[in-house]
């Protein structure tokens, strides 16, 4: 049993079902896919105007996170555990500057909601935690990394 998730950025150039995503064994929720997002735009990285380089950036930034071997793997879209009972698909597009979720695809009726908890310390509580597992050469370097 996972917190299953896929994670795929809008490209004009590339059909949906070749589409590069993410796949996440854990921490699919949209909380947590959230405040991946949030320290991918605070960091600076590149937004969905590269949707190849945000895609890297943001599989860095989880897997920085996760830690580990597992958790976190590359797929593309018609090969993914797209329909996963957890979490679904989050799609991402530039909004204002940021990557954004723009749509889901199979999301449950009820999201997760864990981190955005007040008893959890809310989003910034999530938020710092990912940024502390960043290297300290990729937070000072990071800008249009």
């Amino acid at each position: 049993m996972g917190n299953r998730a896929v994670i795929a950025i809008k490209d004009k150039y590339v059909e949906k079902e070749n589409t590069p995503c993410i796949y996440l064994h854990w921490n699919g929720g949209r909380d947590s896919v959230q405040s991946y997002l949030d320290v991918h735009n605070e960091l600076g990285m590149r937004g969905a105007e590269d949707p190849c380089y945000a895609l890297a950036r943001l599989t860095q930034i989880i897997c920085n996170a996760l830690g580990g071997e597992l958790s976190c793997g590359i797929n593309i879209y018609s090969r993914a555990d797209t329909n996963n009972f957890d979490n679904g698909v989050y799609w991402l597009d530039n909004v204002d500057g940021k990557l954004s979720i723009v749509e889901r695809e199979f999301a449950p009726e009820v999201e997760q909601t864990y981190w955005r908890d007040e008893k959890q310390g809310g989003s910034e509580a999530m938020k710092n935690s990912i940024i502390k597992c960043m290297p300290e050469s990729y937070l000072q370097e990071g800008k249009n990394a």
